[in-house]
């Protein structure tokens, strides 16, 4: 059961930063639990001050001084007594402080000009599978325009919802700003209160956030396939024309915002003032985060969706009104428009012309540089209804007919005038694969699209037969048996991940292996048994581990796969060598040690030094990881204080118990720091992206489970 409670106001502010700002596909090492509790209990945000940004916190000393200005990237800090030379005004700033009183406190306030350039910055890609032979590019932005962008949300959210919700067609964009959030379910609090927290941190609590704002009408494409709506649109309507924008996030023209807000002609007349209107804002924050560039959008966070809401909603309008004005053509009379993100569905009557709607459609996208992928347009006749539609009922009822939990009522072991009901799962696992591809056959859907329902639904299977299985009278449980049914849907489990093996699968793939691992050690599962599972687990994830990695380019899916493999204990340890060509390292023929290439970034080292931990067994590979990005930081040293991935891995490290402090100083050396400013960053938190002792993957996964892939 999943409680809900009302966010404190004291974490309005900087909500977004725990659900808008971080792609969903981002390891599960990764988050910003300790940016944010850094940000809350400092209480930082930025301000205007005389027509400047400044950064603010509340400190009564300087303390947290190197930390501000390297995330922040402030006006330099010069010596006390420095006389400030001509032109130096602009550039050279010291902090300033006051004092206010709140609720009877007397509160410091610090003040520090940002430097102009500050928030123009390079966020730190990382690549995911996308297509066959084709990855997608997905961005972490900067953490100081992280916080821009919760600014930019406290002051327009009314403006975001309002330019939101002007369009008849969209099925997905912002209704309201979300009053509570999902706390947590009883498995959530169970594995919550096993770890130990480093520092009372009551921000914790509303870690598990899904969004900052509600959403109408559907959260997933697939909740419109099969709505009332969809099904009203088939019976009044004869034919359905699926059409696609053409790499969206990609093509988009910043300045189209402003645009779609302002009216084009009054945009590019008057481009001075506009810039200080919504519309001009938004178009600056979403250039500065990506190097200040105008062709596409940074991929992954919510609010690069809503961006694209926004000027797809412009789209629409022209769209309606061409069609009516041009063609006589009444929207919900003669068709009926929807829209989820970029995906367009037209149910129309036999009397429209397609290729009008098609025609003006794309002139409409046209219009804000964007335009239709002809490859991917669909003409769908009555019967309407797709082919993953039949794919997914046709599933349900293979995994129907193959997992069973067998219900009996026997003798009650404990008083023989009683029955008690017993419950023994049986899984068909050659049954459920060999039924599975035929549906694949049949219907013509590709792996892609169908593994996301399929893993869902092992993982409801799973939890329904663990619950079964508590149920049943421990003097009646058939532990083989359960052992049996395990193995059967792991083999189905690991032959469907084989077939695509993607970042939001492994997510599935790596969530299934930790919840079988705890519910093994919850229902007290005997050593034996519990071996057979892990044993079997430890053998196809190395198998899968060895075909997916590259030496040329670690990814996220192998970085999931490897951590699942944690869950499984001290007896299935990685060998240090395999571990390191996972990560794409090899072993010198000469010296013995490790070495690898610039591909090996900051996720990756992160990740690999979370499963290496200070084990001496992992000695080799920990200097390698420590070497390798201290290069790759070393190459961009002239761009450090404006790249999201040297930044985040500076303050990241910094705090890492199994790094060198040899390692940590080369860092702070790189930034300029003395070892008095890295001693004071290393202080100003206890982790940063990374919790270094805190870390459980299964917490980590149950937190995904709010923020599913739109």
């Amino acid at each position: 059961m999943v409680s809900r409670r009302s966010i404190p106001k004291i974490y309005s502010y900087h909500r977004p930063l725990l659900s808008d700002v971080l792609p969903f596909e981002v390891p599960p090492t990764f988050s910003n639990s300790g940016f944010f509790d850094f940000l809350t209990r400092y209480n930082v945000r930025l301000e205007k001050e005389q027509g400047r940004l400044h950064v603010v916190w509340e400190s009564s000393s300087d303390t947290l001084d190197a930390t501000i200005s390297v995330l922040f990237k402030t006006c330099r800090k010069h010596a006390a007594g420095y006389q400030l030379q001509s032109g130096e005004a602009n550039s050279i700033a010291n902090p300033f402080q006051r004092q206010i009183v709140r609720n009877g406190k007397t509160i410091h306030k610090r003040y520090w000009k940002l430097s102009s350039q500050a928030m123009q910055t390079r966020p730190f890609g990382f690549d995911i599978a996308h297509k066959e032979r084709e990855f997608r590019r997905l961005s972490v932005i900067h953490p100081r325009n992280q916080i821009a962008v919760a600014d930019f949300y406290d002051r327009h959210s009314a403006q975001i919802l309002y330019f939101a919700g002007l369009s008849d067609i969209s099925i997905r964009h912002p209704s309201a700003v979300a009053t509570t959030v999902k706390y947590s379910d009883r498995l959530y609090a169970e594995r919550r209160s096993k770890v130990p927290d480093s520092i009372v941190q009551n921000s914790k609590e509303y870690e598990n956030l899904g969004s900052f704002f509600s959403y109408k009408h559907y959260s997933n494409i697939f909740k419109f396939f099969e709505h009332y709506k969809y099904h009203n649109a088939e019976k009044k309507f004869d034919v359905l024309l699926r059409l696609d924008v053409a790499k969206c996030f990609d093509s988009i023209y910043t300045h189209s915002l402003p645009w779609s807000t302002l009216g084009t002609s009054s945009a590019k007349d008057f481009l001075g003032p506009s810039k200080g209107t919504f519309g001009g804002r938004f178009d600056a924050l979403l250039q500065g985060m990506n190097q200040n560039e105008t062709n596409g959008i940074v991929i992954g966070p919510e609010f690069s969706r809503i961006f694209a809401e926004i000027i797809l909603q412009k789209v629409d309008a022209n769209f309606l009104r061409v069609m009516r004005e041009k063609h006589g053509y009444a929207h919900r009379e003669d068709f009926h428009a929807f829209r989820y993100v970029d995906d367009y569905f037209v149910f129309c009557s036999s009397s429209v012309d397609l290729q009008h709607i098609e025609r003006e459609l794309g002139v409409a996208l046209k219009e804000m540089k964007l335009s239709t992928n002809s490859a991917k347009s669909e003409i769908v006749q009555k019967p309407i209804i797709t082919d993953l539609t039949i794919a997914k009922n046709r599933v349900r009822h293979v995994f129907n007919e193959c997992i069973e939990v067998l219900e009996a009522d026997v003798e009650d072991p404990n008083n023989p005038d009683e029955t008690v009901r017993k419950y023994t799962p049986r899984v068909r696992s050659n049954n459920l694969i060999v039924g599975f591809k035929s549906v694949l056959k049949e219907t013509g859907v590709e792996y892609k699209n169908i593994l996301n329902y399929s893993f869902a639904a092992l993982e409801r299977n799973t939890e329904v037969i663990f619950t079964r299985y508590e149920q049943t009278p421990e003097q009646l449980r058939d532990e083989r048996k359960l052992v049996l049914a395990l193995l059967a849907l792991l083999e189905f489990a690991f032959f469907a991940y084989a077939a695509d093996p993607r970042v939001n699968i492994s997510i599935r793939l790596a969530r299934l292996v930790s919840s079988i691992a705890d519910k093994m050690n919850s229902v007290a599962m005997s050593r034996d048994s519990k071996h057979q599972v892990l044993k079997y687990i430890f053998d196809n994830v190395s198998r899968q581990l060895r075909k997916s990695s590259s030496k040329y380019r670690p990814n996220v899916e192998v970085m999931y796969m490897i951590l699942a493999l944690r869950k499984l204990g001290r007896e299935y340890l990685i060998s240090e060598e395999a571990l390191a060509s996972y990560f794409g390292l090899e072993r010198d023929a000469e010296s013995g040690k490790f070495f690898g290439t610039a591909k090996i970034d900051y996720f990756a080292t992160t990740v690999g030094l979370c499963y290496a931990t200070g084990k001496s067994r992992y000695a080799g590979l920990r200097a390698a990881l420590e070497e390798n990005i201290v290069q790759r930081i070393q190459a961009r040293a002239a761009y450090v204080h404006n790249d999201a991935e040297p930044l985040m891995a500076y303050l990241d490290l910094s705090c890492c118990p199994y790094v060198s402090a040899r390692t940590k100083f080369r860092l702070a050396r790189i930034f300029g720091h003395s070892v008095s400013d890295f001693r004071s960053i290393k202080a100003a938190s206890p982790f940063w992206f990374t919790d270094w002792r805190g870390f459980d993957l299964s917490i980590a996964l149950d937190k995904k489970r709010t923020r599913e892939v739109y």
